[in-house]
């Protein structure tokens, strides 16, 4: 992937989560990742655990991967099992 693209999505998912998150005391408390790598740029999320508050917990939900060859984004989405699946989009009619 061109560094300026990868540059450029990343800090649009960063702008993006960041109006995301609430604007309240439960903001210090949510916080959204985003990694970039090789052709893959992986979104995650930090939350307090749900039994015990002191501690966090972090999950990926999200990924989109550039290809070369035909220059578009392709998104994922991971399931329970921790493998990425193709998001397959509905025809358009």
């Amino acid at each position: 992937m061109p560094e300026d693209i990868r540059i450029e999505a990343t800090r649009k998912m960063n702008e993006y989560f960041a109006a995301q998150l609430p604007k309240n005391e439960h903001a210090v408390k949510l916080w959204f990742r985003v990694v970039a790598r090789d052709n893959r740029i992986t979104a995650a999320e930090r939350r307090p655990y749900f039994m015990d508050h002191s501690r966090t917990t972090t999950s990926e939900f999200f990924q989109v991967r550039y290809t070369d060859y035909d220059g578009k984004w392709h998104m994922y989405w991971k399931r329970a099992s921790g493998k990425w699946w193709a998001v397959c989009p509905y025809p358009q009619n």
